[in-house]
């Protein structure tokens, strides 16, 4: 009888620590219902159920006010979850988009009619790539690839050759603005771990690239070094897919410029307080994954 009795109370203890659960409350004093998998010096990596989905992810011990092993009686984790290593995936992609404007000064010498021609070639709209490697909840870097893209055109414009001979065509533009080089992201989540406002700064190569009609097709070239800073906020919506809000602001400028017209090529280099301006704000949505 002693013996069965030991048996029950070893298979209840140990059946205990099957369907028990773990508490986190953070500095606000919410409380999670989770399983923590791993502690660490600077975090708590945990997962916990949200609605059908198991969410595995960490938070920053600051953010914590105080965690405890076993306090709820019954886990919300299935018994055949089967966790990984606990802790947060290291690797994100980010695929955005959105409108732009350019905040470079039109020239001083525009003629009245081209005036809003150009003030609508500031507008445009841009897409991007990037690939973050994250060391912990506090920082990452990783490879950005931006574009900015902006069109316009106006017909029966007249213009006037070196020569003093006029024409009357079409005026148009389509301007390419890419940038490509490397980045580190500085995220701040929130006391759930399930967002996060972050900062990522980048340094790269910026090349700038015009079709232009002016009334003959030209090819407009320049690159440049150029520098960024985006501030913005994600939230998961499921298991490793976020999405998200950013805002990135861009600095540099092209002030040497390669012409094409086809059978011609020209190098121009302008004077320093006319330069082509990178300045430029971008407002982009984009969609998140982890690996």
């Amino acid at each position: 009888m002693k013996r069965v009795l030991f048996l029950l109370i070893i298979l209840l203890v140990s059946s205990f620590e099957v369907v028990s659960q773990d508490l986190i409350v953070n500095l606000e004093g919410d409380s999670l219902n989770c399983k923590i998998t791993k502690e660490k010096s600077d975090n708590i990596y945990f997962i916990y159920r949200r609605d059908y989905d198991i969410i595995e992810t960490s938070l920053p011990l600051s953010k914590i006010k105080t965690h405890q092993i076993n306090f709820f009686p019954r886990s919300e984790i299935p018994y055949d979850w089967k966790t990984g290593i606990g802790e947060l995936k290291p690797v994100k992609i980010s695929i955005d988009g959105g409108f732009s404007l350019r905040l470079g000064k039109l020239p001083e010498d525009l003629p009245e009619e081209l005036i809003d021609y150009y003030k609508n070639l500031k507008y445009g709209y841009n897409i991007g790539l990037s690939l973050y490697y994250y060391f912990d909840m506090n920082v990452g870097i990783g490879i950005k690839y931006h574009t900015f893209m902006s069109s316009n055109y106006i017909d029966n414009v007249t213009f006037s050759d070196p020569y003093g001979q006029t024409y009357t065509g079409r005026l148009s533009d389509k301007i390419k603005i890419s940038f490509f080089g490397p980045a580190i992201s500085i995220p701040l989540p929130s006391a759930t771990g399930l967002s996060s406002f972050y900062t990522n700064y980048f340094i790269g190569y910026a090349r700038y690239k015009n079709n232009a009609l002016i009334p003959e097709s030209y090819k407009i070239t320049s690159g440049t070094f150029g520098l960024g800073v985006d501030g913005g906020y994600e939230t998961e919506l499921f298991s490793n897919f976020l999405i998200g809000f950013q805002a990135p602001l861009w600095a540099g400028g092209f002030n040497k410029f390669k012409v094409d017209n086809g059978y011609k090529v020209q190098i121009i280099d302008l004077e320093e307080d006319k330069f082509v301006s990178f300045y430029r704000i971008d407002f982009s949505l984009g969609i998140r994954f982890k690996l």
